[in-house]
Order: C-alpha cells, then structure tokens, then sequence
C-alpha cells in the first residue's frame, strides 16, 4: 500500500492452533488441496472492505479454484459481481430480523432460515471453509451449513461466543500488525499463502460510474473539485459521531479557504438530517437517494477529500484512492483506522481512558473534545498532500 499522511493530535482441546505462521514474505507453496474455498464474514461494511486484500492473496494463488462468500444482505452489495468470487450466498439477516420480532411470523422465521441453511447444505463440500466472522452467528451457519474438510479461522483472541471451538486449526494474532486488514491475512499466511501485495478490489463497473457521473451532473461538480463531508454513524456506533454543528463550520471553512465544494453524503435513513446539516451551511449539496452502494463509492472516488468518522464510508473511499481526514473518539485507529494511500487521523491524545471497547458511553468526550480547528488543518494538509489529478 502507498504510505500515508499521519496524524494522530489480543485453544480449543478440538482444534490444533499454529505455533507459528509464516512470514509475510514467505515464498510457500499453497496446499493444492483447496479447490473449493468458502469465505464466511456478513459485516460490516469495513470489515468486509477489510477482508478484500484477503480475497485477492487468495484468488492469486489459486487462480483456477471456486471461491464463494457466506454474507449478508446489507453488504451484499459489495460482493455481489465481484470479479474475483464465483458465487455470493446472502444470508437475509433483514427478512429475519422482522420475523424474529413477530412471533406469529416465527413459522417464516423457521423456513426462511431453514431454505437457506438447506442451499448451503446442498453444495458441494468444501476443502477449507475460512471463518472470519468469528461469532454466534458464524457458528450456527458452519455446524448447520456448509460440508467442509477444514474450518479455519482466528483463536481466541479475536472470536466471540467460543466460536473458535467449532474450528480445525486456529490462527493466533500477530502483535506487531494490529489493523484489522492484517488478521485475515495472518490466517491465509498460516495457510502457505503469500500475501505480499494483496490489495483489495470493489466491484464497480460502468453503470456505478455513470450513476456518479449524474449526481455530480445534477449538482453542478467537478471531478476531483469538491469535498464530502460523512456526519454519521451506524445507529450502533452513534456515540462516536462528531458534532453536528462543528461538521457545518468545517464545510464553510474548507469551502472559504479552498475554493471546493462541499458535499453531505448520508446512509439508509440519514436523508433529512443531510438535508438539515446542508442547509445550516453558507453553500453546500447533498445528492439524491438514486445512488446505489457502489455507485456512492464511485462518487466518493471522483472527491477530492472525505472527512468522517469511524465509519463504513471512510474505508469505502480509501479503496477508490481518496484522501481522507478520519475523525476517531474511542476506537484504536491503529486497529480500525484508515489502511493505504494519503490520509490523516485526528484524535484526543490527552483523553486518557482512550481507546477504549465500549458500545455506549454518556460523556464521549474522546470525540467530542476534537475541535474544528485541528480538523480544519488536517484537511488542508490533505489537500495539499494529495494529487488533484490522481
């Protein structure tokens, strides 16, 4: 990967684990013995855009095997037509989730779930099945799933629910990669497979593009001369959200100082409050709900800088080779920060219970405490850093 632009202001009796993995720059020969592999990671979005180095080491070096993907339906837009998959299975997590709520509905609940562990049951059995969702979810589709020789997958470090007692062989971390990008890679290298080089790819293809082209048509842009601004987080992570307002200032500023224009992008059910947050601002745009998943990384490839927080989106830009400024509180940017080309991360290093693992918090100040003014100079480094051309 590129360098980047930086500132930033951790065994089952059943299963065998590997003592040793083999280097990053190992030159070893793959087990031929892996002609049909299963990839089982359903979300979320950046850990699926995480995942896609790994997908490439492994179609690489193994150029002619069958490779599918267990997700489901809220990533499924990135994996479905990817060039390097021979065929995607959705897990309909959404249909599920509504009949889970309705116990009346729980007879669909039972053959919606059931159909599809039955179309999974029903293929051919794999020679390695690579657990990288790690949880009870994981678990309940590898014992009623997929027929495979081997499961493999992280130890317990990095699984939940004891989901590495389902497992053949058991991958430990390596300490000196931390980011999330390198744990499935540790797994392939632990496999005989080099990963050296491995970069991800997204499936887009002309119809993405022209679906970005419009939106920048219809607002007025051009390429490579506007910003976007990501104010949100999943419903989940909402705590790590940066204020509001400071994200209205901040368009203004790097809007007054650079000239670009400035961009409110939104997820599933973040419309009106773009709207509003656009509104607030001196001059900016927001797009349309037209765009699909892929047509908004396009959109996002064609920006001249994103700024967000620790969110799908920010990944999501990284693979389209956009700068980046990420705003991150509690996560370890180490971990879950940006990966490859030019970027900057901001944070509070004075906040001293940072980072930290928790879900929910009523005084984030870790992301809070992060002023305009340090995002603003990090943008402008940006900027500056990166090529207006690419």
């Amino acid at each position: 990967m590129p360098n980047s632009v930086r500132s930033e202001s951790t065994g089952s009796p059943k299963s065998r684990s590997f003592k040793r993995a083999n280097p990053r720059n190992a030159s070893v020969k793959p087990s031929p013995a892996m002609a049909r592999i299963l990839i089982v990671r359903f979300s979320a979005l950046g850990d699926i855009l995480f995942t896609l180095p790994a997908l490439d080491a492994l179609r690489r070096a193994f150029p002619d095997a069958q490779i599918d993907w267990l997700c489901e339906d809220r990533t499924a837009g990135l994996l479905v037509g990817h060039p390097q998959l021979d065929r995607v299975f959705v897990y309909p997590r959404r249909e599920l989730s509504g009949h889970w709520r309705r116990p009346w509905r729980w007879h669909r609940l039972l053959a919606t779930g059931g159909s599809h562990l039955l179309e999974l049951r029903r293929q051919e059995r794999y020679d390695v099945v690579l657990d990288l969702q790690a949880n009870l979810k994981s678990i309940v589709q590898l014992l009623l799933g997929p027929r495979t020789r081997r499961r493999v997958g992280y130890d317990a470090t990095f699984t939940h629910d004891l989901a590495h007692w389902i497992l053949d062989e058991q991958v430990p971390p390596d300490p000196t990669r931390p980011h999330r990008v390198d744990r499935p890679l540790r797994v392939l290298e632990a496999l005989g497979v080099a990963t050296e080089g491995a970069r991800g790819q997204l499936p887009i293809r002309p119809e993405h593009t022209a679906e970005a082209h419009a939106q920048r048509e219809r607002l007025g842009l051009t390429e490579r001369r506007f910003v976007v601004l990501h104010p949100f987080t999943s419903p989940f992570g909402a705590f790590k959200r940066w204020p509001t307002e400071r994200f209205v200032r901040l368009g203004d500023r790097i809007r007054d100082e650079t000239g670009l224009e400035v961009v409110v992008s939104w997820g599933p059910g973040e419309e009106a409050e773009a709207q509003e947050i656009t509104a607030a601002m001196r001059a900016a745009h927001t797009f349309d709900r037209s765009l699909s998943l892929l047509g908004f990384a396009a959109f996002l490839g064609q920006a001249r800088l994103l700024v967000a927080g620790d969110t799908g989106p920010l990944h999501l830009a990284g693979f389209l080779g956009t700068p980046r400024v990420a705003l991150f509180g509690p996560k370890d940017a180490r971990v879950y920060g940006p990966h490859g080309g030019v970027f900057e991360v901001v944070s509070d290093e004075s906040v001293l219970c940072r980072p930290c693992k928790l879900r929910r918090c009523r005084e984030p100040i870790c992301v809070t405490e992060l002023t305009i003014e340090s995002a603003h100079a990090a943008a402008l480094r940006v900027i500056a850093a990166s090529d207006p051309e690419r």
